[in-house]
């Protein structure tokens, strides 16, 4: 085999290998991130969603001036997040209002979502499901115990987009809402989680063309290498 078809078979796999990276490299996440609540038509509880807030607030209010139990998300937009970067999808905000004992429900869901349409991709993807459990304790006149506030959510969704296969890894900046404890918030307080954060892996899933080059130029250098060991077969 001639020098330059060996050069053109080692330049192919090359080319196959810089086409896949390229592919990893370039492709980047545009959108923004909303959340629903589920109003499930729980007593005393009230569910309002939009596509930068979302809130689920429950209990009847000790005094007139007191505050209701809440949970918000507020979403955010995000831009040009590559291979390794992390989108913030938004902020939680949890608030233990001063209610009425038992009056307040001690279960809410939130379904969180990304609009990827800017890059092509769908403009309702289920990124994950929020599960929150509140345990209510007493609040005045009776006494001041914190509430405990906790959360599970499901496992990110996968995405195939502009041939690659694109996973999340969720990141709360405050773990301790995830512990099974939960975490306590005192009568008529509030905490905010911080930013929660989707890191992504982009892995290139090149075209069936792709392939078909690329095992071409494998078939070339196996040849090249078998007439090698056997002068006499060229």
């Amino acid at each position: 085999m001639k020098l330059s078809t060996r050069t053109s078979l080692l330049a192919g796999l090359l080319g196959f290998a810089a086409l896949a990276a390229s592919a990893q490299a370039q492709l980047t996440l545009s959108g923004k991130a909303y959340g629903t609540f589920a109003d499930e038509l729980l007593p005393n509880t009230t569910v309002t969603n939009s596509t930068t807030t979302s809130v689920f607030s429950s209990g009847i209010p000790y005094q007139p001036s007191d505050t209701p139990t809440s949970i918000t998300y507020n979403g955010n937009t995000f831009t040009d997040v590559g291979d390794g970067g992390a989108i913030a999808l938004g902020i939680l905000n949890f608030k233990n209002g001063v209610t009425l004992l038992d009056s307040t429900a001690t279960t809410a869901s939130l379904d969180l979502f990304l609009d990827l349409s800017p890059v092509g991709g769908p403009a309702a993807l289920k990124l994950t499901t929020m599960s929150f459990n509140l345990l209510n304790t007493p609040n005045n006149p009776i006494g001041d115990v914190p509430d405990l506030y906790s959360l599970s959510y499901t496992e990110p969704a996968v995405v195939w987009l502009e041939n690659a296969k694109i996973t999340f890894s969720l990141v709360f900046t405050d773990g301790a809402f995830l512990t099974p404890a939960g975490k306590p918030i005192s009568e008529n307080g509030e905490i905010t989680t911080g930013d929660i954060f989707a890191h992504i892996e982009i892995t290139p899933i090149p075209e069936p063309s792709t392939y078909a080059f690329a095992g071409v130029a494998v078939l070339g250098i196996v040849a090249l290498l078998r007439r090698r060991r056997n002068p006499l077969a060229a």
